[in-house]
């Protein structure tokens, strides 16, 4: 089996119907997951008490000996106390709706602040359901708690509260929740305000519910299946356009008159066209051989026996076709026979074209010195003497 056949055979593999197929299964994957996640898992209910911004009232960094800051009679400068405004933002992040009957009646539903005292009632600031601004009715009870109307809180629902504390400037106040709900371990109070004490990765990542996170398991493969794709498009086409420019320099540099000459001129110019890494390197060798002409027929019969060993081996046993291939000795010559620019007669005798070997210069002129990496070729050109 040549070289040719055995990379032809590789690429078929690798093609868009093999694509298509993994496209398939990894839909497939997706589509199990989301129906056992639709039909095991446990939907339970989660509140995030999240504060999204704390900001100081005043902010007076040396004390002014005239400057007076008075606070409902109190002496803010002279007791070290400070104002700070903050902004609480309450969403049901769990799989399922709270209700009324979720919540324990005899315990309060709200917050209360520690390390300070809430100084004036909280302010409603927006909500993304209009029926949590007409029934939770957020109220001080005492200069700590604030407390929540218990109502019906559904799954992705969220509202924002403003409220005031005055505290110790030594002391830096906390939001502990109050109340219990059925089915709702820990309420966690988590600082959005700066990237220090923002959410964690892991979290912010599987962010949102079961279903979304369903729908994620099936769309960032697809996503990624479908970029793989488009690059592999793209490479095609840049490696076809840059293929078809290389082709065009080599029709140049042999001519018309030699082309025609040549049997099966297209594989011929998509074969110098290719990016073969030492092509460039083999042509110089090849060059160099054609300076001793008995060194070169020698070769080229050499060459041509393993060719009829190899495909005797096959023949036998084409389980080890990997290891017969290993031990070809020169695929440049190969090719050059296949395309009878190389040509051994009956009797022995080798033969070459006559064009291409005057314009063999040109040709390994013509090719890209990336197409010409160094490496340990299999014969030795010194051995033939020169």
């Amino acid at each position: 089996m040549s070289e040719d056949k055995l990379i032809s055979k590789a690429q078929n593999k690798f093609s868009f119907k093999n694509l298509l197929r993994a496209f398939l299964a990894l839909l497939g994957l997706g589509a199990s997951l989301l129906a056992y996640y639709g039909l095991f898992y446990e939907k339970k209910p989660e509140i995030r008490f999240e504060i999204t911004s704390e900001v100081n009232v005043l902010d007076i960094h040396k004390p002014l000996g005239d400057l007076v800051i008075l606070f409902q009679g109190e002496d803010v400068q002279k007791k070290r106390l400070n104002l700070r405004i903050y902004n609480l933002r309450l969403e049901n992040t769990g799989g399922t709706d709270i209700r009324q009957g979720d919540f324990d009646q005899q315990l309060i539903w709200g917050f209360r602040v520690q390390g300070g005292k809430i100084v004036d009632e909280p302010r409603w600031l927006e909500s993304n359901y209009d029926y949590l601004k007409g029934q939770l009715n957020p109220r001080k009870i005492d200069d700590s708690t604030v407390e929540f109307r218990k109502t019906i809180f559904e799954r992705d629902k969220y509202f924002k509260i403003e409220f005031l504390v005055l505290h110790g400037k030594d002391t830096k106040p906390s939001i502990a929740p109050l109340g219990k709900i059925a089915g709702i371990d820990h309420i966690r109070v988590v600082t959005t305000t700066t990237k220090k004490e923002s959410l964690p990765f892991i979290e912010r990542f599987f962010y949102g519910d079961m279903w979304i996170n369903a729908i994620r398991i099936i769309f960032y493969p697809i996503v990624l299946l479908i970029g793989i794709i488009i690059i592999v498009i793209i490479g095609d086409q840049i490696s076809s356009s840059s293929e078809k420019s290389r082709k065009k320099r080599i029709q140049e540099v042999l001519g018309k008159e030699v082309l025609d000459t040549i049997e099966d001129k297209d594989q011929f110019l998509a074969y110098f066209a290719s990016e073969q890494y030492y092509l460039k390197e083999d042509l110089q060798t090849l060059k160099a051989l054609l300076q001793n002409r008995k060194a070169f027929d020698e070769e080229v019969r050499a060459h041509v026996e393993i060719q009829k060993l190899q495909d005797e081996i096959l023949k036998l046993n084409s389980k080890i076709k990997i290891a017969s291939y290993l031990f070809r000795k020169n695929t440049l010559i190969d090719a050059l026979l296949r395309f009878k620019i190389i040509i051994l007669s009956p009797d022995g005798s080798v033969q070459v074209h006559g064009g291409f070997e005057i314009a063999l210069d040109e040709l390994i002129k013509s090719i890209p010195s990336s197409q010409g990496r160094r490496r340990s070729t299999n014969y030795n050109i010194e051995r033939f003497g020169s």
